[in-house]
């Protein structure tokens, strides 16, 4: 008895010392640190928007071989992915920019991580591809 009370209390305190060590904000700047970064302020989008993500993965077969249905889709979804769009450029683009401002980085960047956060989520490299296009030229116009 006395064995595995002391074995269960030992695995909470280790949960907590390696939750306390997932909280703990690395260095800014550095290779880590964008990416712990990106880690927390993508992670919350992407949980946000789960639904809308997986909408955007299906259009992949959809996108090979368009039809009407296919048309019916896109349109049926454009709320959602207008709502996606408004969250990440009001919510997500300006914390990522700040970032890169604290880091002197290229403004691109952030567009280059809603591309890369797009592919890491599964998203079709062409719709990956016509996001990035989109998002270059805004931060273009917008510069």
């Amino acid at each position: 008895m006395f064995r595995s009370n002391w074995a269960a209390g030992a695995a909470s305190l280790a949960l907590v010392g390696v939750s306390a060590c997932a909280s703990i904000e690395p260095e800014p700047c550095t290779a880590d640190w964008v990416e712990w970064k990106k880690d927390q302020v993508l992670g919350s989008f992407a949980r946000e928007n789960r639904s809308t993500i997986r909408l955007l993965r299906g259009l992949e077969n959809d996108l090979a071989n368009p039809n009407a249905f296919t048309a019916l889709k896109i349109a049926a979804a454009t709320d959602d992915i207008g709502a996606m769009a408004d969250s990440f450029a009001n919510r997500v683009v300006p914390e990522i920019q700040n970032s890169i401002r604290r880091c002197s980085a290229d403004p691109l960047r952030a567009t280059q991580l809603m591309a890369e956060f797009l592919d890491d989520q599964g998203v079709d490299d062409d719709v990956v591809a016509w996001v990035w296009t989109l998002g270059a030229i805004g931060v273009l116009r917008d510069g």
